[in-house]
């Protein structure tokens, strides 16, 4: 086994390989692909002869309209069912963020109920943000100067606000916000790892299977739709669709 780096993150193949044969043990399509090792292009008449050693920095791009672009390679199997997890999870938080902001919508109004789920948003990721800070002693914010200092401010201006909405408001208001703080987390995360098409899909996928749960429990007031056969099979054709996208 060897350790090469492929567009910046470590992998673990069997090897030495030839250029040919390490794009197809990383399940790459070769057609349209530049390879480059250690910061020199390797030509695709030298993939044969040129091989990728333990240590290796691996680039692998393919020529779009405009310029290039990484390709999104396949995670390990079992980090793959992960990331297709959390974008399951995503979609599940979204319905219930559906779920929650239209019963606040019912009893508050839409004005209100944007304006906590919002700032409930921006408050969970400051917080996040001052944890991380805490913790690692980094903010890892592309922002000139001290960024701790753009960010305390703001985390003072999202606490009163927070502390402002929460009067008289349910603990399970928060949520739609809490949700939508996790859906950008997780589609920036596995978005590069598994590509947009299959983040996507297995977002719809678990809305639609908690769109389906939530009506028909009938929860804070919204009228039941118990599940029935069709409904079942709609979900399952979707969950197989996730399953065609990725392309196991």
């Amino acid at each position: 086994m060897i350790t090469v780096t492929v567009n910046g993150k470590p992998r673990r193949v069997e090897g030495p390989l030839s250029v040919t044969a390490f794009l197809k043990t990383l399940d790459i399509n070769a057609g349209q692909v530049a390879v480059a090792i250690n910061g020199e292009v390797v030509t695709r008449s030298e993939w044969k002869d040129a091989t990728v050693k333990d240590g290796d920095a691996v680039e692998v791009v393919r020529a779009v309209g405009g310029g290039a672009q990484t390709i999104t390679t396949k995670e390990p199997l079992v980090m793959d069912a992960f990331l297709l997890l959390l974008a399951f999870g995503a979609g599940l938080a979204a319905a219930t963020q559906i779920l929650v902001n239209g019963a606040m919508g019912e009893e508050r109004g839409v004005p209100e109920a944007l304006l906590v789920s919002v700032t409930v948003t921006y408050g969970s990721v400051v917080l996040f943000m001052l944890g991380r800070f805490a913790l690692l002693g980094d903010l890892n914010l592309n922002t000139p100067g001290r960024p701790l200092i753009y960010l305390l401010p703001l985390a003072v201006i999202g606490v009163m606000a927070f502390l402002g909405l929460m009067r008289g408001l349910e603990w399970y208001y928060f949520l739609g916000g809490l949700a939508g703080a996790m859906i950008v987390w997780t589609v920036a995360f596995t978005g590069p790892r598994i590509g947009i098409a299959t983040t996507s899909a297995a977002i719809i996928a678990g809305q639609m299977v908690g769109a389906i749960l939530w009506d028909h429990l009938g929860l804070l007031s919204q009228a039941k739709d118990p599940i029935d056969v069709l409904k079942i099979v709609g979900a399952l054709l979707i969950v197989g669709g996730v399953v065609l996208v990725r392309g196991f």
